[in-house]
């Protein structure tokens, strides 16, 4: 991995910590302040990145009144994905940490969607407990706890999860990830794989999330989605800057460490074909 100094670990809950989301066609910016509050500005759309990655940054630190010195770490999407996003967020992280030091980590953008779909899970499942149930997700307030597109109660206890984003042609990047106690383990490296691959695992009754689900959808009929009850969670659920901040202080440093790694800000490149 390029720039890849060390993994040790950092106690993010110190300083606040922001969180660039740019590897997919939304462009998520977040803020962690030490207190676990997360403030999150987000856009989804054509053209997003170039035009709001900054303004959302400058804006979040704006409203806190901090510095860049301020931060206590910058955790950037490290892909894969959108070339164009990727760019951005690593000009932005650059730009913002030169002549720091600030510490830069590089985040797998797969790993960070898969995150995502173990809190929405987790909070749906703590909804079925009731009010009695403790409420471990409190930072990922970001989670919607609507049910209606993951049918059958035996969805909220899956153990793990295949991230997909559009690849582009025929295919997707994918990466599956099981769900542990604290933290989650990749199952398999990242690859290039074709829809067709993909939605055979989804009509399995995997749970698949991430942006390449809507290319999934495009090639499959509603009235097959709604005889085999694929379950979906859609990209406001899973792709979030947040998403990472949510596990600082939570996760114990070994898990983390499978989610981030410490880069060199000056010879950071982000990963557009591979994973970390």
């Amino acid at each position: 991995m390029d720039g890849n100094t060390d993994t040790e670990y950092v106690p993010f809950t110190e300083k606040p910590v922001l969180s660039v989301e740019t590897a997919t066609p939304v462009c998520s910016v977040a803020l962690r302040l030490p207190d676990g509050t997360v403030h999150e500005l987000r856009a989804e759309g054509k053209g997003v990145h170039s035009e709001q990655t900054f303004v959302f940054i400058d804006r979040l630190l704006a409203r806190e009144k901090l510095a860049v010195n301020d931060l206590g770490a910058v955790i950037v999407s490290a892909g894969p994905g959108s070339y164009t996003g990727l760019r951005v967020a690593s000009s932005a992280v650059k730009g913002l940490l030169f002549q720091t030091d600030v510490p830069l980590y590089a985040c797998r953008t797969l790993g960070a969607i898969a995150l995502g779909a173990m809190y929405a899970m987790h909070a749906m499942r703590q909804a079925d407990a009731g009010p009695a149930a403790d409420n471990v997700l409190a930072e990922a307030s970001h989670i919607h706890k609507n049910r209606a597109e993951v049918p059958g109660d035996g969805f909220l206890h899956v153990a793990g999860c295949d991230a997909v984003i559009d690849a582009r042609r025929n295919h997707l990047y994918h990466q599956s990830w099981t769900f542990l106690k604290e933290g989650m383990e990749p199952e398999s490296d990242v690859e290039v794989r074709e829809l067709e691959e993909i939605l055979e695992r989804w009509k399995s009754g995997r749970l698949v999330v991430g942006t390449g689900v809507e290319r999934l959808k495009e090639i499959t009929s509603g009235t097959l989605q709604r005889t085999v009850k694929m379950p979906v969670l859609s990209s406001q659920d899973v792709v979030n800057a947040s998403n990472i901040l949510a596990a600082l202080g939570r996760f114990p440093g070994a898990q983390l460490h499978k989610l981030i790694k410490k880069v060199a800000p000056e010879r950071f490149e982000p990963y557009y074909y591979t994973g970390l």
